[in-house]
Formats: structure tokens, C-alpha cells, sequence
């Protein structure tokens, strides 16, 4: 399956005028299934730019509909005649469907979403000179059984990114997108479930060494209160997780939101290998819900 996402879009800036933290995301393709995998979000960041030099990073996330399967994926940054600028591929990465961990059903070998980054490090000059229209082109080829008969033919779609919503801002929901040739119409990522979840986090620098503050959003759909035990996990660049923080047991009234706030000192050469910050939540066997985040969350 590959995937052709424009980054010069209408309301979108040129890779050259995205600011320092800048980033531009879709979720859009997440619609489209090859095999019982998915691109369930793209996002393309500006990390740095000094002395003439500037840092992107193109995170992509990979996700699958079983416990373990082992794809390749090519990502490549296109200028506006389709020459690559960056390029990047990852052979036989394993990716594998996730679990709520209330269930604590153990599947020997099984695997959960990926979320390889690719860094692209080039001249400012060079990436002014991508064009107006320069393009990500995302090749994802899962390894399957040649009598799968279940594996459609390798489409090719085009997908438009937006531009990140500022902290506490709600996110537009992603443009409807044509079905591409080949591509059979499977259902995108599942409706919010009883209990969603969403953490933001950062690192903090003190005498005493590095901590991880994070903030927990929880929201309860359901009609009567719940009880759930969040497990915040301090995840690599390549979608493991390290080492996860104290769990906490935290309550959410009847169809409300509560948000929740937590620092935990780490330990410097663990702090140095975390990329981002992920929750699971635990619910007790009485109230055995199935836990999702919501859409787009990897």
C-alpha cells in the first residue's frame, strides 16, 4: 500500500516557514487497510534549525489488526518533482494489535502499534528549495502468507495533512478521503469506548535529576461511576516501552471528564531514551469495559 500525503496544502505553511516545534499531522489514511494493517498517523515536526541547518523528524504510526505481524515500511520526503530528499525504510518491523490491560490476557509473541520516526537533518537551503508542493510517500508492505486471500491489491492514495492544534485546542476531525483503487472499504479506528483517555507530558530538569510530569485526562462515558488504574509508560523512538511510573488508582464520576496531574523523578539514562509518554488503564473485573483511546491516539 502507498500512501501520498501533499504538504503544501491550502492553510498550511512551506516546510521552510513551519516554526521550531512546529507540526504538521493527519490521521486521515487511517481508513484505508492493507492486510489487517494500517497508517494510523503521520507527523511531520520541525525539531531545530540553527546555523543553516534544520532538524525534522516524520514519526508514522503503524498499527495492526493481529497479535504480531512483520511488515516493511518505506517513508520518503518528496520535493515537488518527486525527487526524494530524505528517505528511510525499516525491514520486518513487528507490529502487533493492542490490549487493554484490564483484560491481562497474555499472547505468547504478540506485539502492539509501532511508531518508527524517521530524522531528516538538511540544509535550510536545501529545504527551501523542496518546492511549493513537496510530498510524504509512505510504502507499507506486510509480510504475508502468499495464500492469504485476504490481501487486496497495493493501492495508492493521496491524503491531506493539517496543521497540529495548539495545546488544550480541539483537533478538527480529518477530511473524508476518496477510496483508492483495490482498496477494500474496511471500517476506520473504532468510536470512543466507555472510558478515554488522552496524557500529556514533558521532561523536567532539576538538582536532583530529571522527572517526568504528565497530566491524564479521563473521561467516563458510561452512566454510573468508574474506578480505573493508570499506568503511565515512558515509551523509545521505536515504540517500546522502557520502564512505566507508579500506578495510579484514579475515580471518574457518571458521564464526566476529570483530569489528573502526576511528576516522578527517572533516572537520567533511562529519561535520555524516552521519546514520548503513553497510558494504560486497568479496570476491575466488575466493571470489565473495554478501554480505546480515542481516535487517532497512538
Amino acid at each position: 500500500m502507498q500512501l501520498d500525503i501533499p504538504l503544501g496544502s491550502i492553510g498550511a505553511p512551506s516546510l521552510a516557514e513551519l516554526p521550531v516545534g512546529g507540526r504538521l499531522v493527519t490521521h486521515a489514511m487511517q481508513k484505508y487497510v492493507c492486510h489487517t494493517e494500517r497508517i494510523s498517523g503521520v507527523t511531520v515536526a520541525k525539531e531545530d534549525e540553527h546555523h543553516g541547518r534544520v532538524h525534522l523528524s516524520i514519526t508514522t504510526t503503524v498499527s495492526s489488526e493481529q497479535w504480531r505481524q512483520d511488515v516493511d515500511l518505506t517513508v520518503a520526503l518528496l520535493d515537488s518533482d518527486g525527487k526524494p530528499v530524505c528517505e528511510d525504510a525499516w525491514k520486518d518491523l513487528t507490529v502487533g494489535k493492542d490490549r487493554a490491560i484490564a483484560s491481562l490476557t497474555w499472547v505468547t509473541m504478540a506485539s502492539s502499534t509501532k511508531t518508527p520516526q524517521m530524522n531528516c537533518r538538511l540544509d535550510s537551503a536545501k529545504l527551501a528549495g523542496v518546492g511549493p508542493k513537496p510530498m510524504l510517500r509512505i510504502v507499507l508492505s506486510p509480510k504475508i502468507d502468499p495464500d492469504d486471500e485476504e490481501s487486496p491489491a497495493a493501492p495508492t492514495t493521496s491524503v491531506t495533512p493539517r496543521l497540529a492544534a495548539p495545546p488544550q485546542a480541539a483537533a478538527p476531525a480529518p477530511e473524508p478521503l476518496p477510496r483508492p483503487p483495490g482498496m477494500k472499504d474496511r471500517p476506520g479506528a473504532p468510536a470512543p469506548g466507555p472510558v478515554t483517555v488522552e496524557i500529556a507530558g514533558k521532561r523536567l530538569e532539576s538538582e536532583q535529576g530529571p522527572a517526568f510530569a504528565w497530566v491524564l485526562t479521563v473521561r467516563n462515558n458510561t452512566p454510573r461511576p468508574i474506578a480505573v488504574l493508570a499506568v503511565v509508560q515512558l515509551v523509545d523512538a521505536e515504540g517500546f516501552e522502557i520502564a512505566h511510573l507508579a500506578p495510579e488508582k484514579l475515580s471518574v464520576e457518571a458521564s464526566s471528564e476529570h483530569v489528573f496531574r502526576g511528576r516522578e523523578p527517572v533516572a537520567k539514562e533511562v529519561a535520555d531514551r524516552v521519546a514520548r509518554l503513553a497510558v494504560k488503564l486497568q479496570v476491575p473485573a466488575a466493571q470489565s469495559t473495554p478501554v480505546r483511546p480515542p481516535p487517532g491516539v497512538p
